[in-house]
């Protein structure tokens, strides 16, 4: 769910992953999407209006890791 931020300039719309701020929703979304598949976008990145100070990379959990092996 994007987040939503009115400023003085215009709403900002924050991708909840990783924290980058777009002045389109549908970039937002985008960049949300490719996070949740922990394959951030160069691209869609590259259009953002705000950074992070801290950059967050999504990562997978131990959980999740475990849930994808495979036992043959």
């Amino acid at each position: 769910m994007v987040n939503e931020h009115p400023l003085s300039r215009g709403t900002v719309y924050i991708c909840e992953i990783c924290g980058y701020g777009y002045r389109r929703i549908g970039l937002a979304e985008q960049c949300e999407l490719h996070c949740d598949s922990m394959q951030p976008s160069a691209e869609i990145r590259g259009k953002a209006v705000y950074r992070p100070p801290v950059e967050i990379v999504p990562t997978i959990t131990v959980e999740e890791t475990a849930s994808q092996r495979s036992f043959a």
